[in-house]
């Protein structure tokens, strides 16, 4: 089963993150901060990443762009509340798929995953 890692300071998008992925049989896990990713123990098995674009400390393009220097390539999208056009360009080389303003679209987003996902297998 993917595992997809979901990102967010706002504890209530995580469980709903991780309760409507959970649903479309997807292995989820969540964290507070990009911080908390990083220190994750299957950092190295995420088959699709969603992180908000404002968090507490690292911001989630500020850990996008930190991954590739790591040796971690996976699919991304970025959900932010924020209108800042710019995000995709300054990412462009991290695996970034998209940008969600919220309230994101969960069937949009869940599309793009599947689509990230079956891509990624072998």
């Amino acid at each position: 089963m993917p595992l997809i890692a979901c990102i967010d300071d706002d504890e209530a998008i995580r469980n709903a993150l991780k309760g409507f992925l959970s649903a479309a049989n997807y292995s989820v896990d969540v964290y507070p901060s990009a911080e908390d990713f990083l220190r994750c123990q299957s950092i190295d098995k995420i088959s699709f990443l969603i992180t908000d674009l404002k968090l507490g400390g690292m911001s989630g393009l500020q850990l996008l762009k930190q991954l590739p220097g790591l040796g971690v390539t996976v699919p991304s999208a970025i959900i932010t509340a924020y209108a800042e056009p710019d995000i995709c360009n300054e990412a462009k080389e991290t695996g970034l798929k998209a940008v969600f303003y919220k309230p994101v679209n969960l069937n949009e987003m869940l599309k793009l995953i599947e689509i990230s996902v079956s891509e990624k297998l072998p």
